[in-house]
C-alpha cells in the first residue's frame, strides 16, 4: 500500500471545496445586490398618478401656453425697442447713407431748421475757428480735378473743409494724396488761406490713412461725432430732427 504524503492529501481535498465555494460566493453577492436594489426602489418609488382624461390634459396644456404667452408679452412690453431706422432699411453700414446724413446736419441752410448748430460743433471739433458758419455752404460728391470728395464745406475767402468718409472700405490707390491736391487747388480758387484748408478723414475708429501722407489729414472717428452731437440734443427745437439724430447716433456710437 502506497501512502500519499500529508500535503498531497490536503491539496486534493481543497480542489473540490474551492470549486463549490465560488458559485456560493457569487450567488450571495447577487442576492445581496438584488436586496439593495429592491429596498432602494421601495423607498424611492413614487405612487403612480391616476390617469387623467385626454381633454383635461389638453386643457392644462393650453392654460400653460396661454400663461407663457401673457408673460412673454409683458416682458417684451417692458423692454426698450431695439431697432433703428437704418437697420430696418438695411443701411446701417452704407457709406453713402452716412455721408448724406452728416452733410444734411452740417448744412446750416438744411430743412432741419437748426441753423449752424451742427456745423459749429463739427468745426470746433476739428479746430476751425470761425464766426461765419451760418453762411457756409455744403455739398456732397463734389467732382474735382483728380477725385470726388464725399462732403465739402466752405465759405469763400474764409475756410474750406474736405471730408473723406470711409465706413468699412479701404482707400483707393493714392486716393488721399489726390484729394489733398484737389483741396489745395480748390482752396486757391476760392481764395481760402492755406492754413484754413482742412482735410478730414472720417472712419469708425478714427484710424490713420494708409494711402497718403497722414500728416495732411485730421483723423476723426464716428464715436467723436456721436459724443459731440449727443450733447446738442437739448438744444434741438424740432422733435422729428431729434428722433432722427438719436437714431443715427445710436448706430454710429457703437463703432470703433
Amino acid at each position: 500500500m502506497v501512502t500519499q504524503p500529508m500535503n498531497s492529501r490536503r491539496t486534493n481535498n481543497l480542489v473540490p471545496e474551492k470549486g463549490e465555494l465560488r458559485p456560493r460566493v457569487e450567488g450571495d453577492r447577487l442576492s445581496r445586490m438584488c436586496q439593495v436594489v429592491s429596498e432602494f426602489a421601495r423607498i424611492h418609488r413614487a405612487p403612480t398618478p391616476p390617469q387623467r382624461p385626454l381633454h383635461e390634459l389638453l386643457a392644462a396644456m393650453k392654460e400653460t401656453v396661454d400663461r407663457y404667452g401673457a408673460l412673454l408679452a409683458d416682458l417684451n412690453g417692458k423692454r426698450p425697442a431695439e431697432f433703428s431706422i437704418l437697420g430696418i432699411l438695411r443701411r446701417e453700414h452704407d457709406e453713402l447713407t452716412h455721408s448724406r446724413l452728416l452733410a444734411w446736419l452740417l448744412d446750416p441752410r438744411g430743412n432741419h431748421k437748426q441753423g449752424s448748430l451742427f456745423v459749429s460743433a463739427f468745426a470746433a471739433m476739428i479746430g476751425l475757428d470761425t464766426v461765419s458758419l451760418s453762411r457756409c455752404r455744403v455739398c456732397r460728391e463734389r467732382v474735382c480735378v483728380e477725385s470726388i470728395i464725399d462732403i465739402m464745406v466752405w465759405r469763400e475767402s474764409d475756410f474750406l473743409i474736405f471730408i473723406e468718409n470711409k465706413v468699412w472700405s479701404p482707400e483707393g490707390e493714392e486716393q488721399l494724396d489726390r484729394e489733398f491736391r484737389d483741396l489745395s487747388q480748390t482752396g486757391s480758387a476760392l481764395c481760402v488761406p492755406e492754413d484754413r484748408q482742412l482735410a478730414v478723414f472720417l472712419t469708425p475708429s478714427g484710424r490713420m490713412p494708409i494711402s497718403g501722407e497722414a500728416s495732411n489729414w485730421t483723423c476723426v472717428s464716428y464715436g467723436e461725432i456721436a459724443d459731440r452731437f449727443r450733447g446738442l440734443l437739448p438744444e434741438i427745437t424740432d422733435v422729428k430732427v431729434r428722433i432722427v439724430l438719436e437714431d443715427w447716433l445710436d448706430v454710429i456710437s457703437g463703432w470703433g
